[in-house]
């Protein structure tokens, strides 16, 4: 049996987030603060900023079977992968649309390792989240990004359905 070691793992949150930064980097995104996974530190995981463009991201990885605490490494978890991946899902789907209620000119984005799973939820979810302008990264295995849909500032999601933002 092998040892699970979390972050040699692609599919861990960390590394999912660093691949996230180095593409929003390469994209002239400045990223201003990059939340510490480790540590499971709250708020918004990336921070980034383009021109007047704020992008706040809610990163999630894929979950093991097993513990992440050494002294229960060899423990099977009861929950599933696949349905531990669908709660984390809500997770950071309700993180970035209480993100985006917080002010009209973020814009938000969910970032996840391209697995099946992850791509099953997008694919059922997707005309919601393009509704409402959120975006949605995979990481690939090999490190690459690719961002699924686009994002948008809730202001100019909401004026391309001719709703009006919060405060006006």
């Amino acid at each position: 049996m092998t040892e699970w070691v979390t972050p040699q793992d692609w599919f861990w949150e960390g590394n999912v987030q660093a691949r996230i930064v180095e593409h929003l980097e390469r994209q002239r995104w400045n990223v201003v603060h990059v939340a510490d996974t480790g540590r499971r530190e709250r708020g918004p995981d990336i921070d980034a900023r383009k021109l007047h463009r704020p992008l706040l991201v809610e990163v999630k990885g894929f979950p093991s079977d097993r513990y992440r605490d050494p002294r229960r490494a060899s423990e099977r978890k009861p929950t599933s992968p696949r349905l531990q991946a669908r709660h984390w899902f809500a997770e950071a789907f309700l993180k970035v649309v209480t993100l985006a209620d917080q002010a009209d000119a973020w814009e938000t984005a969910i970032g996840l390792p391209d697995l099946d799973p992850y791509e099953d939820l997008v694919r059922e979810c997707e005309r919601s989240l393009q509704a409402l302008g959120i975006g949605v990264y995979f990481v690939h295995r090999d490190g690459t990004v690719v961002e699924r849909l686009g994002h948008r500032a809730r202001a100019e999601t909401f004026a391309a359905l001719g709703l009006a933002a919060s405060g006006e």
